[in-house]
């Protein structure tokens, strides 16, 4: 798993990014549960590789959207992730 969290822009109404103006994200750790959905997600669409928005709450997870194909720019643990597959 690949897993990445950035600042939402409700919290402030800014998008932090980085001097080449990409928005500005971290590694984060997936739960179990997310781990688990992550599975799911990947089995349902039948893509090794997808990306999709999980909102966290303090009532638990919840996806809120589904990409295709996930490319992460600029960030070499995606592709060292990646190349474990």
């Amino acid at each position: 798993f690949h897993a990445e969290v950035r600042k939402a822009p409700t919290v402030d109404g800014k998008v932090n990014r980085s001097k080449d103006g990409k928005e500005i994200r971290y590694p984060v750790i997936l739960s179990e549960a997310e781990k688990v959905i992550s599975a799911l997600i990947v089995k349902a669409f039948r893509q090794t590789v997808c990306g999709f928005d999980i909102l966290r709450t303090n009532g638990g997870s919840m996806v809120c959207d589904v990409n295709g194909w996930s490319f992460v720019k600029g960030n070499q643990k995606y592709y060292d992730d990646f190349a474990e597959l």
